[in-house]
């Protein structure tokens, strides 16, 4: 199979816990020739690579706020 990483998005809720929202948020690629990430039911997170080396950024969004990770593939 292909390679991957898995990729987990936490943040804090009302009561200042902080939660896994791994698979409440959208995730996307800057550049997906060189990294794509999937938002596909129990893929959510896993980031694959695109055949390329270079840079792109995998970005976890929620409404309102979005946390950003670079990814160097060489």
């Amino acid at each position: 199979g292909s390679d991957y990483v898995k990729l987990r998005a936490k943040g804090k809720n009302a009561d200042d816990e902080i939660i896994d929202v791994t698979k409440r948020v959208v995730w996307s690629s800057t550049n997906e020739q060189v990294a794509r990430v999937s938002n596909r039911e129990g893929e959510q997170g896993l980031a694959f690579g695109g055949g390329k080396e270079g840079m792109a950024q995998i970005v976890a969004s929620l409404p309102g706020t979005s946390f950003v990770a670079r990814a160097d593939i060489t």
